[in-house]
Protein backbone atom coordinates (compact mmCIF):
# COMPACT_ATOMS: atom_id res chain seq x y z
CA UNK A 1 0.00 0.00 0.00
CA UNK A 2 1.74 3.12 -1.04
CA UNK A 3 -0.26 5.12 1.61
CA UNK A 4 0.96 3.79 4.21
CA UNK A 5 4.42 3.92 5.99
CA UNK A 6 6.03 0.21 6.27
CA UNK A 7 9.67 -1.14 7.13
CA UNK A 8 11.37 -4.23 7.15
CA UNK A 9 14.68 -4.90 8.93
CA UNK A 10 16.67 -8.31 8.26
CA UNK A 11 18.23 -8.02 12.07
CA UNK A 12 18.70 -10.88 14.70
CA UNK A 13 18.43 -11.02 18.14
CA UNK A 14 21.91 -10.91 18.82
CA UNK A 15 22.14 -7.56 16.63
CA UNK A 16 19.32 -5.63 18.55
CA UNK A 17 20.78 -7.23 21.77
CA UNK A 18 24.29 -5.68 20.47
CA UNK A 19 23.12 -2.20 19.36
CA UNK A 20 20.67 -2.00 21.90
CA UNK A 21 22.98 -2.51 24.65
CA UNK A 22 20.58 -5.47 26.34
CA UNK A 23 20.95 -9.23 26.80
CA UNK A 24 19.22 -11.22 24.48
CA UNK A 25 16.33 -12.54 26.94
CA UNK A 26 15.56 -8.85 27.02
CA UNK A 27 15.07 -8.00 23.72
CA UNK A 28 13.55 -11.12 22.56
CA UNK A 29 10.53 -9.83 25.49
CA UNK A 30 10.59 -6.55 24.38
CA UNK A 31 10.02 -7.58 20.55
CA UNK A 32 7.29 -10.46 21.80
CA UNK A 33 5.45 -7.48 23.59
CA UNK A 34 5.70 -5.66 20.37
CA UNK A 35 4.28 -8.23 18.41
CA UNK A 36 1.37 -9.24 20.60
CA UNK A 37 0.77 -5.48 20.35
CA UNK A 38 0.66 -5.59 16.55
CA UNK A 39 3.94 -3.32 16.57
CA UNK A 40 5.94 -5.50 14.80
CA UNK A 41 5.86 -8.96 13.31
CA UNK A 42 8.55 -11.32 12.02
CA UNK A 43 8.50 -12.46 8.44
CA UNK A 44 11.29 -14.80 6.62
CA UNK A 45 13.37 -14.02 9.69
CA UNK A 46 13.01 -9.73 8.55
CA UNK A 47 11.35 -7.77 11.51
CA UNK A 48 8.61 -5.86 9.47
CA UNK A 49 7.17 -3.02 10.88
CA UNK A 50 3.64 -2.34 9.43
CA UNK A 51 2.80 0.67 10.61
CA UNK A 52 5.58 3.41 11.64
CA UNK A 53 3.33 5.67 13.25
CA UNK A 54 1.79 3.73 14.93
CA UNK A 55 4.97 2.46 16.39
CA UNK A 56 5.95 5.93 16.68
CA UNK A 57 3.25 7.00 18.86
CA UNK A 58 3.92 4.36 21.00
CA UNK A 59 7.51 5.74 21.62
CA UNK A 60 5.93 9.10 22.33
CA UNK A 61 3.81 7.50 24.65
CA UNK A 62 6.02 5.43 26.51
CA UNK A 63 8.63 8.51 26.81
CA UNK A 64 5.49 10.53 28.04
CA UNK A 65 5.45 8.08 30.96
CA UNK A 66 8.61 7.68 31.43
CA UNK A 67 8.17 12.13 31.78
CA UNK A 68 5.58 12.13 34.08
CA UNK A 69 7.21 9.12 36.50
CA UNK A 70 10.60 11.33 36.48
CA UNK A 71 13.84 10.64 37.18
CA UNK A 72 13.68 9.87 40.69
CA UNK A 73 10.81 7.94 41.32
CA UNK A 74 10.79 5.54 44.31
CA UNK A 75 9.09 3.23 42.50
CA UNK A 76 11.08 0.76 39.53
CA UNK A 77 9.12 0.47 36.37
CA UNK A 78 6.46 -2.38 36.44
CA UNK A 79 6.41 -4.69 33.98
CA UNK A 80 2.91 -5.21 32.20
CA UNK A 81 2.19 -9.07 32.19
CA UNK A 82 -0.64 -8.27 30.06
CA UNK A 83 -3.01 -9.85 32.83
CA UNK A 84 -6.39 -7.59 33.11
CA UNK A 85 -8.41 -7.95 36.20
Amino acid sequence: DPTSRSCAIGVTPMDLSSRAGLDVDTVKRGVQQLREGRYVRIVDERLEIPDLEALTRLYSLLALKDEIRGPHSSHPPVEDTGERG
